[in-house]
Order: C-alpha cells, then structure tokens, then sequence
C-alpha cells in the first residue's frame, strides 16, 4: 500500500509539474514537485524530475537574457547581429528547445532577406541549412510548438522541397486541430502554405509522369479553405488554375 501510494502520488507530481514546465513555469513546476518532497525525495525518478526542472530553470535565465539581445537586432532587421548574439550561448543553450527555434527563425528570416536582396548563393544556402538544422531540432525536442511547425514547413518550401514541406503542413493542420487552438500560429497562413506546397509537389509529380493523389487532395482542401475565408491573392488563385489545368491531364 505504502508504495503504490508513492507511484501514485509521483505520478500527480510528475504530471503538475509537466504541464507548469509546459507552460515555461519551471518554478511552477518545481513548486509541483516540492509539495511531494518528504514523501518522494528518496527516490531516484523524483530526484531526477527535480534535476531536470532546476536545469530547464536555469536554462529558460540564460535563453532570457540573449532573447532580448537578440530582439533588439531583430526589430532592426540585422539578423546577423542576432545570429551572433545567440551563437555565444549556443554551447551552453544546446538542447534547449526554445533556443533552436529562435537561431532557426533568424537563420531563415536572414536567408529570405538576403535572398531578396541578391546576397551571395553560398551564403543563401548555408543561411537555409542552418534554419532546417535548427528548426528540426526544435521540433524533435518540442513537438508541440505550432510555430516552430510553421517555420519548418516555410524553410522546407524555401528550399524547393515541396512535398516534405506539404507532408509537414499536414502534420501541423493535424496537431493544431487536435490540441484544439493554433499556438499562435495563423491558421489560414498555414493552409496557404499547404496549398503552394501541395501544388507544386502534385505539378511535379504529373511532370515525371506520376500521379500524387495525396498532394491533389491536399492542395484542393487548403485552397476551398481559403476560398472560403475569401482569403485567395491573385497568385494563390492562380496556382489552383494551374493545378486543375494539370489534374486534368490524363
């Protein structure tokens, strides 16, 4: 009885503080698990809960204090300057999903700008690979942040591989409608991003003489999506007429 007491009430901790720690209260969760101190201290699996909270405390400071360095670069626009700024923690912060997801974000806005800008092909790509190093990263460490999702699946179809980034948009849609709310994330954004994505990878696939029916379903649902939200640009409707021209090739 004593030690079924103890699994269950590890458990109620475990998941108190999870759910704090989720939410980016590491004190919270720390606080979760104290309350169960004179109970549970002795065991090694609450020692090691406590471990790691007191580490994500620790490490949530220290991504604190360079996310604001590297704001201040962001607001104005200088992405290398913030890139600089995180890559002086990037030894202490590896691993910490929050800190990926910021140099993916500021690698990939760097990347489109100095894309846009006519900046050098080497450093175009390198900029992108680092943005989908780190933003997979992100992702295999927090699964259930929408934006950092969204971030992937837009470097994906930055860099031509439209049919990952069409396999990821799902994946996204899919999570953001399980966990009931968009993470921030604009929903219709996403289904555009799905669409071009879906579009092209369905072209694609018609010109090699393959017929990606997946990629059809896809694009078409995230375009009536958008059609219905009256939120179709001239170059969204024109990739739908150019689908439906090439879905209509036998």
């Amino acid at each position: 009885p004593e030690a079924r007491k103890q699994r269950e009430a590890l458990a109620n901790a475990a998941e108190a503080a999870a759910k704090a720690a989720a939410a980016g209260d590491f004190d919270g969760a720390l606080a979760a698990l104290d309350q169960h101190k004179a109970a549970l201290s002795n065991l090694e699996p609450y020692q090691a809960l406590v471990a790691r909270y007191s580490k994500g405390k620790e490490l949530g400071t220290r991504f604190k204090q360079v996310a604001e360095a590297a704001q201040k670069a962001i607001l104005d626009n200088d992405y290398d300057a913030a890139l600089l700024a995180l890559d002086n923690e990037a030894r202490a912060l590896d691993g910490y999903a929050p800190f990926h997801a910021l140099v993916g974000r500021c690698a990939l806005a760097y990347a489109q700008q100095a894309r846009q800008s006519g900046g050098k092909l080497s450093q175009i790509d390198g900029l992108f690979a680092d943005a989908t190093t780190q933003l997979m990263r992100a992702r295999e460490l927090d699964g259930e942040s929408s934006e950092t999702r969204f971030l992937l699946t837009q470097v994906l179809f930055d860099t031509g591989k439209f049919d990952a980034a069409r396999k990821e948009a799902a994946s996204l849609l899919s999570h953001i409608r399980s966990v009931g709310h968009s993470g921030g994330v604009d929903l219709l954004a996403a289904h555009r991003l799905r669409a071009e994505a879906a579009a092209r990878a369905f072209i694609a696939a018609k010109q090699a003489d393959m017929d990606d029916q997946d990629a059809l379903r896809d694009a078409r649902e995230s375009l009536r999506l958008l059609a219905e939200g009256k939120k179709l640009d001239g170059r969204t409707l024109q990739t739908w007429i150019s689908v439906e021209q090439w879905a209509g090739v036998p």
